[in-house]
């Protein structure tokens, strides 16, 4: 629901560019396509898993694996965009092998967008003193 939300604003941004600048020739400047990836661990020494039903966690270690690409675009100078998209691999917690699984570790794998946003920069990029955006 976000995700179209977020889609929708920069639609709706672009549009609205459009119809400013319609008799303009649109001069487009994207930026260098963005990659990055993140791991992040741990170990939980004591907490809750809200699961049904709800059970205690101790000494559980915690890793998560991901990626994201972002691009950016500049448009007249003035409307700044930016979309990505992103993915999260990780083991649910408890982790334990499991009967249905073979005997393995139930993987889940979460895609998404990483950002969506529009800038729309009233008096250009560089010397902006009124902006407006969403995302």
């Amino acid at each position: 629901m976000q995700a179209r939300l977020a889609m929708s604003l920069l639609w709706a941004g672009a549009t609205l560019l459009g119809w400013a600048h319609a008799g303009e020739a649109l001069d487009v400047k994207m930026k260098p396509l963005q990659f990055g990836a993140l791991q992040e661990f741990g170990i939980i020494k004591k907490g809750l898993l809200v699961s049904t039903p709800v059970s205690e966690m101790k000494d559980e270690w915690v890793d998560h694996f991901g990626t994201f690409f972002v691009q950016e675009a500049s448009i007249n100078n003035r409307l700044v965009v930016k979309g990505g998209l992103a993915g999260i691999f990780q083991f649910p917690k408890p982790e334990k092998s499991q009967e249905q699984y073979g005997g393995s570790q139930y993987k889940v794998f979460y895609i998404g967008p990483s950002v969506a946003e529009a800038m729309y920069h009233f008096g250009g990029t560089e010397n902006s003193m009124l902006s407006f955006g969403g995302g």
